[in-house]
């Protein structure tokens, strides 16, 4: 038995490895099939009084776990199995459906309350995958007790589905917390790891409260779980986090101009109206410290409709201390427009003698636009040469940024190159050849040298982009060089040169002579390709031959019509590649589009309406089909497919 069982298990990895598609497919109506029995067959089979009946059941359920989500919560029950095999794998096929699976969440907690600890484990881990939007007022009752369990895991399960619960867990769930708290203060330190995350969880149900709070390490842990929250924050949190900003505590003002700018700033004029009097008031009475340095990020987000807070910015950027004017320099960026004196303030910088000052002021710099632009070029060429090689990569990159070509300011460039032989110029200067250079002889035989003998592949594959695009025509050994990058061994490297490929089709330069050679074999690389792909099909213009090229490759390679490896993390990705896909002129192209959607599970929201209107109507009658099979087991995953009228006859 204990035999089977590692078999068993070694071919679920193996399985893990391959993709699901080798042991599950669709029917002919498109449902879905393992081992010639259905889904709902095999569901059945998870309640089976034979253990080998429920284990071939809970491999059949991860085989097809795409389409698992409307039996979740029975495959929920399987991860409490009396057998090892079938609750690990049942967790794992839950574990593979993420917050889609949130339905089979009250039967994990209610299963964990019961669970022996040796199966509490996969329980836990499809519990805390499964984690709904809104946590239910019965699993929070549930779990309060285990705040005071002898048994560590209980205690960490219950702290994750209050967390989770966050202020919905109620006045009841913080007094818990809050004793609990009390109680591990006085079992042991107060920066260990049971006080640390009594902490945030307490921060999480009663944020208000916490705020507010005596401790400076709770008010601390309340803005660190503000600061990786997303959710726009209530009122009474808002006014909570503002009256921070005055706090006794250096640390904690910090941490509330951190949740200012980055959680308060960023939301509706609402909440800018009632944050920014106070950011002004708070810069005017700052002392010197970590806070006092980065208000002029939240001054810069508030005078976008508050205008002291500009006036407030202006006298940062007036200030003695170093790190204030830098950081008051980066958050001018913020501004749109650009006030000229801003402007001006930071081209005066780069003749400064803080590296730090005149480092930010290129970032500003970058930002300019039309004739400002034409005025920064100078004092940018100049900076190229700076003594410092951070400033002289920096001053490239903005040069990059907002020039444009030009012989006399390419000829000053290539110069700063060929001045300082490090990897900072090389970056910076090859970056600002590709804004001012004009594909002049002597712009390719700086691009050419640094492609051959660069200092890193970064800037070797960046002067192998110049070499192709100012002279694609007789740059063989240039594409020949890129080729290879794309198939290197180096993973870095590899993703450099797919950078320069997306490059090269921005620019329209034809890629199908060679595309055939590339077959890159990890997720990333094959994003890449495809959104090299599809940018020359937006674009190239030669589109009939390369959308040939894609399908030729893609069908050969895997890269179309055979997407069901990807991972769930690249689903959104390959989303927003492919969609465009759907409006090829292509037949073969849509085709294969309509057809990969399908394995995309249930990232297919940008599609829908595309792929609704294909199934009624694609002029190419024999796509229709495809994707009407497509539409289909969408719905049958639970998403909302429009229908649309075909057309009339």
């Amino acid at each position: 038995m204990h035999l089977r069982l590692v078999v068993s298990v070694v071919v679920v990895a193996l399985l893990a490895l391959a993709g699901p598609r080798a042991h599950a497919r669709g029917s002919e109506f498109g449902e879905a099939v393992h081992a010639d029995r259905t889904l709902d067959a095999w569901v059945a089979d998870l309640a089976a009084p034979d253990v080998e009946r429920r284990r071939g059941a809970a491999f059949a359920c991860w085989a097809l776990r795409r389409d698992l989500v409307p039996h979740a919560a029975a495959v929920a029950r399987a991860c409490a199995d009396d057998d090892p095999y079938v609750r690990s794998t049942a967790s794992k096929a839950l574990e593979s459906l993420g917050f889609r699976g949130a339905a089979a969440f009250p039967v994990l907690v209610r299963a964990y309350a019961d669970a022996a600890p040796d199966r509490r484990e996969a329980l836990a881990a499809a519990c805390l995958a499964a984690m709904p939007r809104a946590v239910g007022a019965a699993e929070v009752a549930l779990v309060l007790p285990w705040l005071g369990d002898a048994d560590p895991a209980r205690r960490a399960f219950a702290r994750t589905v209050l967390s989770a619960a966050g202020g919905t867990a109620g006045p009841a769930a913080a007094t818990a917390l809050a004793a609990a708290l009390a109680a591990a203060c006085d079992a042991g330190p107060e920066d260990g790891p049971e006080v640390v995350a009594l902490r945030g969880t307490l921060a999480a149900v009663d944020p208000v409260g916490s705020l507010a709070s005596d401790e400076r390490e709770q008010r601390l842990a309340a803005l660190r779980v503000l600061d990786a929250g997303a959710a726009d924050p209530p009122p009474a949190v808002v006014a909570a986090v503002v009256a921070l900003l005055t706090d006794p505590e250096d640390d904690v003002r910090a941490g509330a101009v951190v949740v200012t700018s980055t959680i308060l700033m960023g939301r509706d004029p609402a909440v800018r109206a009632i944050a920014s009097p106070a950011v002004v008031a708070a810069w005017k009475g700052s002392p010197r410290g970590e806070a006092r340095r980065y208000l002029p990020l939240c001054l810069a987000r508030a005078a976008k409709d508050h205008a002291p807070a500009l006036d407030a910015l202006r006298e940062a950027l007036a200030s003695s201390e170093d790190g204030v004017v830098a950081e008051s320099l980066l958050a001018v960026r913020e501004l749109d427009p650009l006030p000229d004196d801003l402007l001006a303030r930071a081209v005066r910088e780069l003749r400064g003698r803080s590296s730090e000052r005149r480092t930010a002021a290129t970032y500003v710099l970058r930002r300019a636009g039309g004739a400002a632009a034409e005025a920064c070029v100078a004092p940018l060429v100049v900076a190229c040469f700076d003594a410092d090689p951070a400033m002289r990569r920096a001053a490239g990159e903005a040069l990059g940024a907002c020039g444009a070509p030009d012989a006399t300011v390419a000829a000053v460039v290539r110069a700063a190159l060929a001045a300082h032989r490090d990897h900072a110029t090389e970056s910076g200067g090859l970056e600002a050849l590709a804004a001012v250079g004009t594909g002049a002889p002597e712009d390719v035989a700086v691009a050419r040298e640094r492609a051959a003998d660069g200092l890193h592949p970064a800037t070797r594959l960046l002067a192998l982009e110049l070499v192709l695009r100012w002279d694609w025509a007789s740059a063989e050994h240039e594409r020949a060089v890129l080729a290879a990058a794309c198939l290197a061994d180096d993973p870095s490297e590899r993703a450099q040169a797919w950078a320069v490929v997306r490059a090269l089709a921005a620019a329209k330069v034809p890629l199908g002579p060679w595309a055939a050679t590339l077959a890159p074999s990890d997720a990333p690389l094959r994003i890449g390709l495809r959104c090299a792909l599809v940018r020359c099909l937006a674009g190239d213009p030669r589109p009939s031959v390369v959308a040939s090229d894609v399908v030729r490759v893609g069908h050969r390679l895997g890269m179309l019509s055979e997407l069901s490896n990807l991972s769930t993390a690249d689903e959104m990705e390959a989303e927003s590649v492919l969609e465009p896909l759907l409006a090829s002129r292509e037949p073969a192209v849509r085709a294969a589009a309509a057809f990969a959607f399908r394995h995309l599970g249930f990232s297919a929201e940008l599609a829908a309406d595309a792929l609704a209107r294909m199934a009624a109507s694609d002029p190419d009658l024999s796509i229709r089909p495809t994707a009407a099979a497509t539409v289909a087991l969408l719905r049958r995953r639970g998403m909302t497919v429009p229908d649309v009228a075909g057309p009339t006859k």
